[in-house]
């Protein structure tokens, strides 16, 4: 071999050995993150006013007894954080506090603590939301928070406006809304405009009933994990690929066209993904081998999809 094809070949070797480093120190992360399910967290108002009864039971005690149900039967593959605000000092607008962070569930800490909330403050709940939004890394990462309160914002600050905003920096920043026995027209106004200026869904819950409702509606809406596996195999029977294998996902309309926009990409095999229910087209590539198909996803199930690539 000459020198100048021994130099040629170093060269292109140092090239691959470089793009291996990127690919661990930019793609493993993303991926495992991926694979970790939803991630919510569930801000909840410990403002004064949660002591006022609703029947024979404060709103605060109802509030507790219908997030243990919702608890109780968490996806494990959720990821989940509580964020209070209100429960530490009276006439505080700073007082928000990050009580449990995103993470697995914990059913019985996670009970424990949320037992141990005394409401007592005001209501900055736009300033709340903000700081789990930041949690989530909203701006970087899909990030849904589910908000419960009583009333209005009392801090000075504009949640319909702040919403606009977290819409606009987030990658996908979603703000579900329940309106807990909510009077105040004011109240009731910005609540709805935070959650649909963010795309989120708005609940008005009078009572134990209408609020466990609202948050079942919520919860099989966000904290779901994965309900797509795609794998990527050589040869039929075969086991997946070891090496690396990159995905990405386009809904097809109803002309039987897949979009020119993806809706999700990803390396990994098996991978999964969180789609709802529709038709997509999966573009699968492995080293010179590629392969393309359809697959439908249907509400309520779990979709599995095996694909053979192979190589030239």
């Amino acid at each position: 071999m000459s020198t100048s094809n021994i130099f040629s070949f170093f060269k292109f070797k140092n090239f691959f050995l470089l793009l291996s480093l990127l690919s661990f120190l930019f793609v493993s992360p993303l991926s495992a993150a991926e694979e970790a399910g939803s991630k919510v967290v569930l801000v909840l108002d410990a403002s004064g006013s949660m002591w006022q009864k609703i029947g024979k039971k404060t709103k605060i005690e109802i509030a507790r007894e219908v997030i243990g149900g919702i608890i109780k039967d968490w996806d494990p593959n959720a990821y989940l954080g509580l964020t209070a605000y209100g429960h530490r000092k009276k006439g505080d607008c700073k007082d928000i506090e990050s009580l449990i962070s995103v993470s697995k569930v914990n059913p019985g800490a996670f009970m424990k603590t949320i037992n141990a909330i005394n409401p007592k403050g005001k209501t900055p709940l736009t300033q709340a939301v903000l700081v789990a939004a930041k949690e989530l890394k909203y701006s970087e990462e899909k990030a849904t928070v589910i908000l419960i309160s009583d009333g209005k914002e009392t801090c000075n600050a504009d949640p319909c406006a702040v919403g606009n905003d977290l819409e606009k920096a987030g990658v996908d920043f979603t703000a579900h809304v329940v309106g807990f026995d909510v009077s105040d027209k004011i109240g009731m106004t910005q609540l709805q405009c935070l959650a649909k200026n963010t795309g989120g869904q708005f609940f008005a819950a009078k009572d134990a009933s209408e609020l466990k409702k609202a948050l079942d509606i919520v919860v099989k809406k966000t904290a779901k994990g994965p309900n797509v596996k795609l794998t990527a195999i050589p040869k039929e029977g075969a086991k997946p690929f070891s090496e690396d294998v990159y995905w990405t996902v386009y809904p097809v309309g109803d002309d039987g066209k897949p979009a020119k926009k993806y809706v999700d990409s990803g390396f990994g095999d098996p991978k999964h993904f969180t789609l709802p229910a529709g038709r997509y087209l999966a573009d699968v590539r492995v080293g010179k081998g590629s392969s393309k198909t359809d697959f439908e996803v249907k509400a309520g199930e779990t979709t599995k999809v095996v694909v053979v690539v192979k190589q030239p």
